[in-house]
């Protein structure tokens, strides 16, 4: 079994962070029928059944389960949940979702590129990085030395529409920064007195990066996927 691989401190700062930007924190069920699953489930993959339910692949399933159950108010949330799923993290890790739910259209993109941006803000803030500067926002995703950190877009299933993205994913983020850290001791004094030391300078002030936002553009369900996507390219 591993350990120390997710950090939980971590998540409840991002939620404290969230909660200061408007996001109401809520319960989603962790258990959902397989019509919220097959709503956002990717090709290829396949659902963590059970005799009582479907277990979720990530805080959206939950989400739109309550949505389906009309027992969501349009707002602006964030939960943390497991996701079980069959991927290189193991078959579960915990996350915290962001969801607006039922945008007004007029401010669609405005509210798509708020999520973004405060996902962004919010991995600086609870990062151990004095700057973000291998940081990339593409296609709605953002990544950090490779690795992806969050998924981001616009989604629309009948009446429900929402903007989702990625608020933290341990232990995806911490293996992010684990990619920063200086190598070993022995390896460090063995390359002592090899080269005169630099000039010390003082740091410059890092501000936290925007995402880029490329157009919005909407796209038709994949197949097995009965929730249209309006993401990025």
């Amino acid at each position: 079994m591993k350990t120390d691989r997710t950090n939980y401190n971590r998540i409840a700062r991002a939620q404290e962070f969230y909660k200061g930007r408007g996001y109401l924190n809520v319960e989603t069920p962790w258990m959902v029928t397989a019509q919220a699953i097959r709503a956002t489930l990717p090709l290829g993959k396949t659902m963590m059944e059970t005799i009582r339910g479907v277990l979720v692949g990530s805080g959206e399933q939950g989400f739109i389960q309550t949505m389906m159950d009309g027992k969501l108010e349009p707002g602006t949330y964030q939960t943390t949940t497991p996701c079980f799923q069959d991927d290189i993290e193991g078959p579960w890790h915990q996350q915290i979702t962001l969801i607006v739910y039922k945008p007004p259209p007029a401010e669609l993109r405005a509210t798509y590129e708020k999520v973004i941006n405060d996902a962004m803000q919010c991995f600086f803030e609870v990062s151990d990085a004095d700057a973000f500067d291998a940081v990339q926002s593409d296609a709605g995703y953002i990544r950090f030395n490779e690795i992806v950190l969050g998924s981001y877009g616009v989604r629309q299933m009948g009446e429900h529409l929402w903007v989702y993205g990625t608020g933290l994913a341990e232990p995806r983020f911490t293996a992010a920064m684990h990619s920063l850290a200086p190598p070993p001791e022995s390896q460090t004094k063995a390359t002592e007195g090899l080269e005169p030391p630099a000039t010390a300078t003082p740091e410059p002030v890092v501000e936290p990066p925007v995402a880029e936002q490329p157009k919005l553009e909407v796209v038709p369900p994949q197949k097995g996927n009965t929730a249209s996507g309006l993401y990025t390219e």
